[in-house]
């Protein structure tokens, strides 16, 4: 019987599928997602009998990672949801799968920085990939070990070139340079993921590439003022 409606329904399901690509398209543009609920889902969709609301009507199983932000992309995708799209409607089939999501062990409240957009994996259902061209997952420093921030490494003063905390690991060496932090520096910008120093503090000379300040102890302020029994005071 479900294989008969699946094919009564062989139009609608193709208008489903093209109106689900538009909403594919329209998730990508979306504004920044804050927060969402996500699940591995592992179980069969049944969505509400059109003819008998009082009985259900199973469309097939589906085994995902989803985010119910996410649905509209896999409703647009998955041949089960565009089944059940397709006989039930979108929004039907949304809740569904919205329950599936809801009451599916281990699901979890997700929290995402800005730039970003959910990506859940099984094993990590709050992850994400950021959305725009330059930026970077990198990790941040806060009292939550798994904190993560989309960061533009071309730019960034702090995380130039890379991040200083690394997305998959505490333990790994930074992949980027703190440019605030370079010895003696006092003006630097982060550009196309390199730093350039524009100025130095007092004792400190440009390096040959601009990348970096050197210490020249016949320039220290400290050092000349002691050559003539003066006391230097920092401004």
């Amino acid at each position: 019987m479900r294989f008969l409606l699946v094919s009564v329904f062989s139009l609608p399901l193709v208008s489903a599928l093209l109106l689900g690509v538009a909403g594919l398209n329209t998730l990508f543009d979306r504004a920044d997602i804050t927060s969402d609920v996500c699940s591995a889902v592992n179980g069969m969709l049944a969505v509400t009998n059109p003819w008998n609301p009082s009985t259900t009507i199973v469309m097939g199983s589906i085994n995902a990672c989803l985010c119910i932000s996410t649905l509209p992309s896999f409703i647009a995708t998955n041949s089960v949801a565009i089944s059940a799209s397709a006989l039930v409607g979108k929004a039907e089939a949304t809740s569904a799968l919205t329950k599936m999501i809801n009451t599916s062990t281990g699901h979890k409240t997700c929290h995402y920085p800005p730039h970003s957009v959910p990506a859940c994996q099984p094993g990590n259902a709050c992850g994400f990939t950021c959305k725009d061209g330059g930026q970077t997952a990198c990790g941040v420093i806060s009292r939550n070990a798994k904190s993560w921030e989309c960061i533009d490494t071309q730019n960034d003063l702090e995380s130039c070139g890379g991040c200083i905390i690394p997305l998959h690991s505490q333990l790994s060496s930074p992949e980027g340079e703190d440019c605030t932090a370079i010895p003696g520096v006092s003006d630097v910008s982060c550009i196309r993921g390199g730093c350039v120093v524009h100025r130095c503090r007092p004792g400190y000379d440009i390096n040959s590439t601009g990348s970096s300040c050197v210490y020249v102890e016949e320039k220290d302020p400290v050092i000349l003022a002691a050559q003539y029994g003066l006391e230097h005071i920092p401004l």
